[in-house]
């Protein structure tokens, strides 16, 4: 017999394959049965958990436990587990759950359990505009307008947080953790042309911010150039289940091509620290060769390197910036990468046609406003 935690597991398995950009924080959040919840709070997060009944779980249908996944991430996504300081807990768990169910209201294909608490007249509100409206109204007043509808879960404060806290370390330390969570998630699903408008409505300012270039280098090979789930290899992590799952590696893909544009306003170290981390990205995926091109207005060297090869990178070049010979060069070769990778200044007007392959502009040196007619851009910090 299939138990909760394992309907759970396959819960987690099926959200982070429809909403990837949700799974830096998701898969992070432990699964946890606890029989001695009340029946009418079946499901609960402390944001370092999802606590569920084994009851609940059994008789709710695939997708109602997706939304249960979705909606404790959410709780954690908004800081509700750290944000309430003194205000009344009941009514701060009815308001951020009236915030919530209105946001995914907007994702596609999900699954409301019914009787869940919606209300449009606090449709875009905040969190502690709703909580505002609800403690101010009567008690009969507020058992007529949420007739039929109950708050299924139970929002607790985080552990580590001192009660009545407005304000810790601590706090601010979660919400960073949080932030970075998300901010990973989201601006892969973007560069990969996946992110849905409402959530980069949502979460504009954590997208605007500097990122880390490095980890955004590494997810864009881990997830842009990959099959994001593959069948062909089992997750271990779900084998107790007895079903099959996805695993995050898809298939060997057979070749990452990786330009450096060795014009003159890049140095060999520059070039040498970027390269050691476009390795260290290359070894954590199931690539077997990556070639790397060094390129100024034409090719000036060529390196090849297979899986397992001791990788020593030798930047060659030195003259002007033309983005067409890696192009040219790669489609003479008749190779068919997974991705392209072109380090440069971005100081050229001079494209091939598009490719068929994901192509990320790494644009180091300040430049913010390149506009190539087709790939992603990703400013590169060497500091």
């Amino acid at each position: 017999m299939i138990t909760g935690l394992q309907l759970m597991d396959n819960a987690v398995t099926r959200t982070v394959s429809q909403f990837p950009y949700f799974a830096p924080g998701i898969l992070r959040l432990k699964l946890e049965v606890d029989n001695n919840l009340p029946k009418d709070k079946p499901a609960a997060t402390d944001g370092t958990r999802i606590i569920f009944r084994e009851d609940f779980i059994n008789h709710i249908t695939p997708g109602q436990r997706m939304f249960v996944v979705l909606h404790e991430w959410y709780h954690i996504m908004f800081c509700h587990h750290v944000r309430r300081g003194i205000r009344d807990l009941e009514t701060w768990r009815r308001a951020t759950d009236y915030m919530i169910n209105d946001h995914m209201k907007e994702l596609p294909g999900v699954e409301f359990l019914p009787g869940v608490l919606y209300d449009t007249r606090f449709h875009d509100m905040t969190d502690y505009q709703i909580y505002d409206i609800l403690i101010q109204e009567p008690e009969q007043e507020a058992k007529e307008l949420s007739r039929g509808q109950q708050s299924f879960d139970s929002i607790e404060d985080h552990p580590s947080i001192p009660e009545g806290a407005e304000s810790s370390p601590e706090k601010e330390q979660i919400e960073a953790e949080i932030q970075s969570q998300i901010s990973e998630g989201l601006m892969v699903a973007k560069m990969a042309g996946t992110l849905p408008g409402s959530l980069e409505q949502l979460f504009a300012p954590l997208l605007e911010a500097r990122i880390d270039w490095k980890s955004a280098l590494a997810n864009f090979i881990q997830v842009t150039v990959r099959d994001d789930f593959s069948y062909r290899i089992v997750n271990t992590r779900l084998s107790h289940t007895g079903f099959i799952f996805p695993s995050l590696w898809g298939e060997m893909i057979e070749s990452l091509v990786f330009v450096g544009d060795t014009s003159c306003s890049i140095s060999e170290k520059e070039l040498k620290e970027y390269g050691t981390d476009l390795i260290s990205a290359f070894e954590s995926v199931n690539i077997q060769t990556l070639y790397v091109l060094w390129c100024d207005t034409r090719i000036a060297n060529v390196q090849k390197f297979e899986r397992g090869d001791v990788i020593e990178l030798k930047p060659k070049g030195g003259g002007g910036t033309d983005f067409e010979p890696p192009f040219e060069w790669v489609a003479e070769q008749g190779l068919q990468p997974a991705g392209l990778v072109y380090l440069t200044d971005g100081e050229c007007n001079s494209f091939a046609p598009e490719p068929e392959y994901p192509v990320l502009w790494c644009i180091y040196g300040g430049k913010r406003d390149f506009n190539p007619p087709y790939g992603e851009v990703l400013p590169v910090d060497f500091n």
